[in-house]
Formats: C-alpha cells, sequence, structure tokens
C-alpha cells in the first residue's frame, strides 16, 4: 500500500474475518471465497459472520447473492477408468503386481467419488438436462447454512448419468451476474468444477424426470439421483 501512495487511505487489519474486529462498521463487503464446489470455502458461514459483525444496515455486499448449480453429464470411458474400479482395471492390476484387488470392485458400486474437471472439458461433456438451480442465497440473510434439496429436471435426450457437476451464478451488482455455466465457458475462468461421479451410472430417456437431492453441512450423502417415469 505504500509503495502504491494509498498508505493514508488503505489499512491493513490482518487475520482470519472471523477471528478480527473493526474499528467501525463497514458500508461494503467485498469476499471471494467460492470454490469449485461454490459452497466448500466456506462463504456462507464467514459472509454470515462478517454481515452480523462488520456490515452497516444497508450496506452493500459483492456478492450479494449465491445461486448453487448441477449439471447432469455423460462420462466419457477415460473419466471412469481413471477413478473407479473397473473390473479390466482390477485384472491388470493384478497381472502387473500379483495383488487381487476385486473386492474394491463392489465396494466402490455404493461410493460416490469426486474430481475435478475444467471449463472447457466440462463443455465437452453431453449434459442431459439444462443447468438445474439446487438453491439459491442473499448473502445478506443466510440464516441457517445447512440443508437438504430435492430438485427435479427434464431429461432431453436419451443417455447414462455418469456424474453431476457442480456450478455457480454470483450476482456481483444489479444485471451483472459472474458465472461458471459451461455453455459459455471461458479459458480464463480461475474456477475448475467439482464432478460428482455416480457409483452406478442412471440410464435415462427423453422426457424422464431426474430428481436430484443436494445435501451441504447436514446428514446424508451429499448427492443423490433417481429416475422418475410417469
Amino acid at each position: 500500500f505504500a509503495r502504491n501512495g494509498v498508505a493514508d487511505r488503505v489499512t491493513l487489519i490482518e487475520g482470519l474475518s472471523s477471528r478480527v474486529t473493526l474499528p467501525e462498521r463497514c458500508d461494503v463487503l467485498v469476499a471471494e471465497i467460492i470454490g469449485r464446489d461454490p459452497l466448500e470455502e466456506g462463504v456462507l458461514e464467514f459472509t454470515r459472520d462478517a454481515v452480523a459483525r462488520f456490515l452497516k444496515p444497508g450496506g452493500r455486499l459483492i456478492p450479494s447473492h449465491l445461486e448453487l448449480l448441477a449439471l447432469p453429464v455423460v462420462l466419457p470411458d477415460d473419466v471412469y477408468a481413471g477413478w473407479t474400479f473397473t473390473p479390466d482395471a482390477v485384472a491388470d492390476w493384478q497381472r502387473r503386481y500379483g495383488v487381487d484387488f476385486s473386492p474394491l470392485i463392489e465396494g466402490s458400486r455404493r461410493s460416490l467419488w469426486k474430481t475435478s474437471v475444467s471449463p472447457r472439458r466440462l463443455h465437452q461433456f453431453e449434459a442431459l438436462t439444462p443447468l438445474i438451480s439446487v438453491v439459491r442465497r442473499d448473502l445478506s440473510e443466510i440464516g441457517e447454512v445447512g440443508f437438504s434439496r430435492t430438485v427435479t429436471a427434464t431429461v432431453g435426450a436419451d443417455g447414462t448419468v455418469g456424474g453431476v457437476a457442480l456450478c455457480f451464478a454470483a450476482t456481483l451488482a444489479p444485471g451483472i451476474v459472474l458465472d461458471t455455466d459451461p455453455a459459455h465457458y471461458r479459458d480464463g475462468n480461475s474456477w475448475d468444477h467439482l464432478m460428482w461421479g455416480l457409483p452406478v451410472p442412471v440410464a435415462v430417456r427423453t422426457g424422464d424426470t431426474l430428481e436430484l437431492t443436494m445435501r451441504h453441512r447436514v446428514d446424508g450423502l451429499p448427492l443423490e439421483v433417481a429416475v422418475v417415469r410417469r
């Protein structure tokens, strides 16, 4: 700050926001604590605390709202091979190392797995529904940070849901939204996407209703997927 001539106007108070105090309440609160899983860096918890202790009544937040979005996709074979215990992979490991890993095949069918996917890579995956809005939070009125939310979407093409990618839309100002929608990805975007891989892929047909249950900071699996056929 001194090197750039603003030390007379800028005061640095060093420390975690949840552990510091300010000499007075502020007019604007700016934060970027949104991760590949939009909620994994504690944006709800830290913002709730900062609003309560730091922000003046009627003060401005940037971002002011955060929307969690989900995208069910078909996963290529190479993604499965890299993250799951397939019979072919287990057989290859036994030939190479003489160790029988076959019990892990059944175990992997009961467990979600997760990985990171770049925006460009996710853009190449086939999406089976439009982006699904899971939850939208006004960051000035967060209340409880945990939730369990079930949402539905209509399947637009026959396929097999292998994973669900997470995206977000952050409202910075009225009419200005920053989002990570892979339909119009940007290579300069610094966010990858968290991808939840399903232990058993789910086959769907055009017109099916896909039901997603997502949980945050509450008991139960973070993601469950079901198909509702009328």
